[in-house]
């Protein structure tokens, strides 16, 4: 299994400092540009549910690529301007019309993910942490898998518009539903789920939004439709609320952290100066 991807620390963070984090559903709709040709609109994400990161955007071409949709790694989007709305690739017009494309409900499979990445000259992120001697050639990257499991979807690929309404399974029932996903802007890796309650809550909270970390998630289970929970129902329940209106800040996440008493992201893999004078003395 792929190693967990620690969200980023910092300690010089101000509590009411809103953090570099989104909602999905923001994005939904953007309109993908290469250089000033107007490519697309943004239809999905796709993330691997081993480490909850994006690995691709998936753009609905329209009239470009007559209807087709493209996948396009983070690698190759700039900062998203949030009051356009837009994303900005770095790729040429040139290099996009020769990218590998899909129909519109294709599943995704290793096959296509391998022809994807030697069009872009990368390592595949499944072999990204192997280590080599010398790191392969693209071209000479294999899927990993059997040749009829290598065209079938691949199986920990998930699409966000896929996710949404899969039940949360917490260790005691039923806690909800995702409703969206909150992601790094700058890493690319969903942080938190959105789950909405149902009843029977009280009538006051029905609807209520909560965060769960996916650190606390256990696995993803297609055929289900669900997702579990390493928590507690009613923990779930009577966590704090999320405003979708509202950017989280530090304040919201020590709040959150400290209803569920796990431990804070932001508190791990930090030194003192102290510790990092004889780190790097020694």
């Amino acid at each position: 299994m792929a190693e967990r991807k620690t969200p980023r620390a910092s300690s010089t963070v101000r509590e009411d400092e809103a953090l570099k984090l989104r909602s999905i559903s923001s994005l939904s709709d953007f309109v993908v540009f290469s250089g000033k040709t107007e490519i697309g609109t943004v239809d999905e994400f796709l993330f691997d549910d081993e480490v909850w990161a994006i690995r691709y955007v998936s753009v609905n071409a329209g009239d470009w690529l007559s209807g087709r949709k493209i996948l396009l790694s983070p690698v190759v989007l700039e900062e998203p301007d949030w009051e356009l709305p837009k994303l900005t690739l770095t790729l040429e017009n040139s290099r996009l019309r020769e990218i590998p494309s899909l129909e519109s409900n294709a599943p995704v499979s290793r096959f296509h993910q391998i022809g994807l990445y030697r069009h872009y000259g990368w390592l595949p992120y499944w072999v990204e942490g192997e280590y080599y001697d010398k790191p392969p050639h693209p071209s000479k990257v294999i899927s990993g898998q059997s040749p009829e499991q290598e065209k079938e979807a691949d199986p920990h690929l998930f699409g966000t518009k896929e996710m949404v309404e899969y039940r949360v399974e917490a260790l005691n029932g039923d806690a909800g539903h995702v409703d969206d996903f909150i992601m790094d802007e700058d890493d690319w890796v969903i942080h938190y789920l959105v789950v909405a309650l149902e009843d029977p809550v009280p009538e006051d909270e029905s609807g209520k939004l909560v965060l769960i970390s996916t650190e606390w998630i256990r696995k993803a289970v297609k055929e289900e439709g669900s997702i579990y929970a390493d928590l507690d129902k009613e923990r779930i329940r009577n966590s704090p609320a999320y405003d979708p209106a509202i950017l989280i800040n530090r304040e919201y996440e020590l709040e959150l952290y400290d209803h569920y008493g796990r431990p804070r992201y932001w508190d791990q893999g930090t030194d003192t100066e102290e510790e990092e004078d004889t780190r790097f003395s020694s």
